[in-house]
């Protein structure tokens, strides 16, 4: 029987609701495998997203970092998006 190496965590992002004037916390799955010495750390729901972790890194830190950097550049192209009722983009 074959066993898989992937294994996956959930990263909390906070994101403030202007509406409610609340903070409100989305859940991404990041998917982890082994290449090579590294881990490499994707994130099915954000194309595009992803990064490798190199021996002695702490696995969440670099996935956290990967994850800001992703939401911060989709923020950025121009379309809006839209979490949890925060609307990002031009004005």
């Amino acid at each position: 029987m074959a066993t898989s190496n992937k294994l996956t965590m959930r990263i909390p992002i906070d994101f403030y609701n202007m509406a409610k004037c609340t903070i409100e916390t989305k859940y991404y799955t990041a998917k982890l495998s082994r290449e090579g010495d590294r881990v490499l750390v994707e994130f099915p729901s954000c194309p595009g997203c992803q990064t490798l972790v190199d021996p002695g890194e702490n696995p969440r830190e670099v996935a956290l970092r990967a994850l800001k950097g992703w939401l911060d550049a989709q923020a950025g192209t121009g379309e809006f998006m839209t979490v949890t009722g925060v609307t990002r983009g031009p004005r």
